[in-house]
């Protein structure tokens, strides 16, 4: 057993695996979401706690952990394994690329055709790389792997090539 609840009060929410032998959830200790932790269990040594005021789901990034919110308005949070900040209260929507990069989105999705600014970053790095707009397209709609974004827009779709990528 990684973790038990505790008995009070605590509402757990947003389970992932988040490393080997490892699962993290969010707390939110009796519905006060700017009181919302994250809560990283690992097989063997018990669990760590860190604060994550108003966070509302998890997105595991290799060891390290984004934790998004939405409301009041969107932003993210990127955690290291020790839950240090790594890249602090971010506005924008931020996906897991792969194991080890994220991309950051100013705004969030949308279905209306319009411009949206895209950054980069690696997990290990200091700061995310502005990477440009994404030009007249239906945000909602794109998708990604590790060299390409593809998003739709109103008559037909556009590919952008990351660079570096093969």
């Amino acid at each position: 057993m990684l973790y038990t609840a505790p008995d009070d009060g605590r509402r757990p929410q947003s389970l992932v695996a988040c490393g080997e032998h490892r699962a993290c959830l969010l707390e939110v200790p009796d519905g006060e979401t700017a009181r919302t932790e994250v809560v990283a269990a690992t097989e063997g040594k018990g669990s760590r706690h860190w604060p994550a005021p108003e966070a509302d789901g998890l997105v595991p990034v290799g060891e390290h952990l984004l934790a998004r919110r939405d409301s009041p308005q969107y932003a993210v949070t990127l955690f290291d394994a020790d839950g240090r900040a790594v890249l602090p209260d971010r506005d924008g929507v931020a996906v897991r690329l792969d194991a080890g990069n994220v991309l950051l989105f100013a705004e969030p999705p949308s279905t209306a055709e319009d411009d949206r600014s895209l950054a980069g970053m690696a997990v290990g790095g200091k700061s995310p790389f502005e990477m440009g707009e994404l030009k007249d397209v239906r945000s909602e709609s794109c998708s990604w792997n590790a060299s390409v974004i593809a998003c739709g827009r109103e008559q037909d779709f556009v590919l952008y090539r990351f660079a570096g990528a093969d």
